[in-house]
């Protein structure tokens, strides 16, 4: 099994659930002024490879990011990002 250390945040973003090795959907929920989401997943394993490590800029309407993980026997484990951001205020 692919096992995925953490997923790293900028800013005050979080994920919900909180990070567990068997979940593989995330929320995310950013506030009206933060447009720019960066992140950064770490796996367990040095062999291990991730894609979609980086900054993301986040539009009002949202957006789903998937990071995906790549062992070094070639076996991959997708981690989906559903970013949401607060309306604005005008």
């Amino acid at each position: 099994m692919l096992l995925r250390k953490d997923i790293q945040l900028n800013g005050n973003a979080s994920l919900l659930p909180q990070f567990d090795l068997e979940v593989n959907a995330y929320d995310i929920h950013l506030d009206v002024n933060q447009t720019e989401l960066i992140v950064r997943g770490l796996t367990m394993d040095p062999m291990a490879s991730v894609s979609g490590n980086g900054s993301y800029n986040i539009p009002s309407t949202g957006k789903t990011i998937d990071l995906v993980v790549t062992a070094e026997d070639g076996s991959l484990r997708t981690y989906t990002l559903n970013v949401t951001r607060d309306a604005s205020n005008n």
